[in-house]
């Protein structure tokens, strides 16, 4: 699952611990699924506007099948990634022939029978000259709420840095008592999430799942949990 249990650390992002999960787990952290998103397939023609192709960037993609789903439905997908362990996991598990290439701190790794293409570096050093493009949307899957508190401007910094104007965000994120856990992931409620982006985008709140039965409330002991999901679009 994209974003679940991101790389948190401040400065410049030392990712050792980040990296750590992923293989002391055999590439089974416990916010990997092997599902699609039922909420990103739920929503999705909100993001896409019903357009038939689009450029959708996957923030912190881990190895989720959200990728396939969304290269699947006729879009061109990139995801960012810092640990190369996940995203060779992606492609050998999916069977996925690709390519690679190295770029300004970047290995590039591009699906060569699918529009799937992922960076693998550091999110924070992400722009569009990197890539080569600007993004039509973006799905950001508990990536902001695993940023530190200190993080989360530079992490949507670098969303508002690569959108095309009017560009779209689905934000799927937890909320919870903080005095619950610590994070990550971190507590993020609607309140907060309109505080975080209303210079920049228009805010709706989509929809407000309450998750308290969920394997999150599960893992770390929470009493309620709920799942908030914003549709973000940019004001430039």
């Amino acid at each position: 699952m994209a974003g679940a249990g991101q790389p948190s650390q401040t400065g410049d992002a030392k990712f050792d611990n980040w990296q750590s999960m992923w293989t002391n787990s055999n590439g089974k952290p416990g916010w990997q699924v092997d599902v699609v998103d039922t909420y990103l397939q739920k929503h999705v023609s909100r993001l896409t506007g019903d357009k038939e192709s689009i450029t959708i960037l996957v923030s912190w993609c881990g190895k989720c099948l959200d990728m396939i789903w969304l290269a699947e439905q006729g879009h061109t997908v990139v995801g960012v990634e810092y640990t190369e362990y996940a995203v060779n996991q992606f492609f050998s598990d999916n069977s996925i022939p690709f390519s690679m290439i190295e770029r300004d701190g970047f290995k590039v790794y591009a699906a060569k029978e699918r529009k799937i293409t992922i960076y693998c570096g550091d999110m924070f050093k992400f722009t569009s000259s990197i890539s080569g493009c600007m993004f039509d949307a973006v799905w950001d899957h508990h990536a902001l709420g695993a940023c530190n508190p200190s993080q989360r401007q530079t992490h949507i910094g670098v969303l508002r840095s690569i959108l095309k104007p009017q560009g779209k965000i689905l934000l799927s994120h937890f909320e919870y008592d903080p005095t619950e856990h610590s994070g990550p992931p971190f507590s993020l409620w609607p309140a907060l999430i309109q505080e975080l982006f209303k210079e920049h985008f228009s805010v709706e709140l989509v929809e407000h799942i309450d998750r308290s039965d969920g394997s999150t409330a599960k893992r770390f002991n929470l009493s309620w949990n709920k799942r908030p999901i914003h549709l973000l679009q940019s004001l430039n």
